[in-house]
């Protein structure tokens, strides 16, 4: 049963609470189909894990009885939701075909290409992002971070304690990946937490075709290729990997288009108030996202001045979205005092010196903004970047053009460029920082191109809210089969390949096919080590324990543990031996150090305590020494 009780951990972080509580509050229009329950999801599962586990009863047992009910509630609820009628969604095809057949070829006038080839571009990207999900789906957790530090603390989640020295960095992935942990009653399996990566890539490009689709603008769908570039080359490699840069970026967008959308609708104090619930969800998954608690608020003061052009109506609206604003806050805010209190106490260590001087090696602000923007040409280089300079003048042109939409500008003035401002200045010392601002960027992009091609294309301008603001036609009579029919299908076709993936993939079978994939994906960040240290695993046996200056040699899963593996710094290791080492001596010790550390004094060192110093090939990048076990 543990297949199944990982499906079910899944579900139940990825959908089902986030879906009851889109249909109890009757917010379906304010929200991306998927996303809006997906990120609802993710954040009610966050709360109730946390509260759980103060309250110490985030058990195996708890949490099935809880997880089961509401997965099975959200099932049933489905079942009944209209939305899903095969003639409703029919005539939404049918309608979105029609409006891009129109975009494409308006009534009586020219060929428009231009929302064509974004329409076609989306598809593309899209289904490319699909088949990486796919892909990854039911592999391991890759990354440094997410495999030394994010899943540890997912385990300490999982093992019903808080985690210890967790610094300033929020909690809410790592409650996440603890829910399948939970329910499974295995936290070594990670075939399903480690499968949320790319749901967080499909469901930002899912909010970015939301926006195109309701504003019956399809230039915009050219927003998801252009978040996909940004977001590859913005992040890098570590995009594709378990970080937390995609998901913080997909709260950012998903709390700004809920109210992009709404912002003059009669439904905007419940889109507003929807939207910091969002933005505190980003505050929940990464510092800088505390950021969109306070741009979601200055965005709505600042739509507000461009439709009523006086600063009586922003007063007003100001004293509106305080206490709005307080609850946002409150919400995400214990996490953060936690960590103050453990830093307080000595039980957790602080890291912002460090990120905010130490790392900058106490240059000036302005040195750092001017080393941000060397660093972008450092890692394009001059070839590169005299091509890539082509689309980076049409980038900047985009968001220059968008300054002449009343709407959009407002995200690149309030958000996008402040944002950026801050991250040169404080947050540059790594790329993937800026984050947060890409999707951002994608958007106010193509609500540019739009501008251009309205410009000189003569193309009509819709209102942005214009289906937003349109109420539901009420539903015709329809038989039971064509109510309930398509979401019946889709509810028993999930349950069935449940019930018969749980029969075939054993917790045996799941492990070893994880620690097959983590030897071909974990060697590939750093291969030369991998097979001395197997070797040497397989001569001295199973008692042997580690000690790696080498940082993923730790990180396999049949090496996790403090009792079998330890990452040691030189410095730290031969000015006091750590504990383990005098503990175990009748232990076989392998030490694992980089060249470049091994110095005379160290090797006497060795040779006193017994260490004898194993050959291995040149291509290893390390050497290794054995102490035997002693009796």
């Amino acid at each position: 049963m543990t297949f199944f009780w990982g499906a079910v951990g899944y579900i139940f972080g990825a959908f089902a609470p986030g879906y009851l509580i889109v249909r109890a509050f009757r917010i379906e229009r304010l929200l991306p189909p998927l996303a809006g329950p997906f990120a609802l999801s993710v954040i009610a599962s966050g709360v109730m894990v946390e509260t759980a586990v103060w309250f110490g009863v985030y058990t195996t047992a708890v949490a099935r009885v809880v997880a089961g009910a509401v997965v099975a509630a959200a099932l049933a609820t489905l079942i009944q939701d209209s939305r899903l009628a095969f003639d409703r969604v029919a005539a939404g095809a049918r309608a979105s075909w029609r409006g891009l057949c129109n975009a494409v070829k308006p009534p009586g006038g020219r060929l428009q290409p231009l929302p064509l080839v974004s329409c076609l571009a989306a598809v593309l990207v899209f289904l490319y992002t699909l088949s990486l999900l796919t892909a990854s789906f039911g592999s391991i957790l890759v990354g440094y971070d997410p495999v030394a530090q994010w899943n540890l603390w997912a385990l300490d989640w999982a093992a019903n304690r808080l985690p210890n020295r967790i610094y300033h960095y929020p909690q809410l992935i790592p409650q996440l990946w603890s829910v399948p942990y939970v329910l499974m009653g295995d936290s070594t399996v990670e075939f399903f937490s480690s499968s949320f990566k790319f749901v967080f890539w499909l469901l930002t490009f899912e909010t970015l075709a939301f926006v195109a689709v309701r504003s019956r603008d399809f230039v915009l769908l050219l927003s998801i290729p252009i978040a996909f570039v940004l977001m590859r080359w913005g992040i890098g490699g570590t995009s594709v990997q378990d970080f937390i840069d995609v998901p913080v970026a997909f709260f950012a967008l998903l709390s700004t288009v809920t109210i992009l959308l709404f912002a003059s609708s009669y439904e905007r104090p419940r889109a507003i108030a929807l939207a910091l619930l969002l933005a505190s969800g980003a505050a929940m998954t990464k510092q800088v996202g505390l950021y969109m608690i306070g741009a979601v608020p200055l965005l709505c003061l600042c739509w507000t001045y461009e439709e009523k052009r006086r600063l009586a109506p922003v007063f007003m609206e100001g004293l509106a979205l305080t206490w709005r604003t307080a609850l946002a806050i409150a919400l995400c805010a214990p996490i953060y005092v936690y960590a103050f209190v453990t830093i307080r106490n000595g039980s957790n260590s602080s890291e912002l010196g460090y990120l905010f001087e130490g790392i900058y090696e106490n240059r000036s602000q302005l040195t750092r903004a001017i080393d941000a923007i060397t660093f972008v040409y450092s890692l394009l280089g001059f070839s590169k970047f005299a091509v890539i300079g082509i689309g980076l003048a049409g980038f900047i042109a985009l968001n220059v053009a968008v300054l002449f939409n009343a709407r959009y500008r407002w995200i690149l003035l309030a958000v996008n460029i402040p944002f950026s401002t801050l991250w040169a200045v404080y947050f540059s010392y790594d790329r993937r920082n800026l984050a947060l601002a890409l999707p951002l960027y994608a958007l106010t992009s193509s609500a540019g191109a739009g501008v251009l091609l309205r410009r000189f294309a003569s193309a009509r301008e819709r209102p942005l809210s214009c289906l937003a603001s349109e109420p539901q036609s009420p539903a015709a009579k329809r038989g039971y089969a064509s109510r309930h029919g398509l979401a019946a299908s889709l509810v028993a076709v999930a349950l069935a390949l449940v019930i018969g993936a749980s029969m075939s993939f054993t917790a045996e079978r799941m492990r070893q096919r994880q620690n097959a994939i983590e030897l071909r994906m974990l060697a590939a960040e750093e291969p030369g080590p991998v097979e001395p240290m197997l070797s040497f695993m397989q001569q001295l046996g199973p008692r042997l324990m580690i000690f790696s200056e080498w940082r993923w040699a730790c990180a396999f899963h049949f090496n996790r543990g403090s009792e079998k593996c330890l990452r040691i710094t030189p410095d730290d290791f031969f000015r006091a031996s750590p504990a383990p080492l005098a503990a175990h001596p009748d232990r076989p010790i392998l030490l694992i150090l980089y060249p470049a550390t091994v110095t005379t004094d160290r090797e006497r060192w060795m040779r006193d305590a017994g260490f004898v110093e194993k050959p291995v090939g040149a291509a290893a990048g390390v050497r290794c020494f054995v102490r035997s076990g002693q009796t």
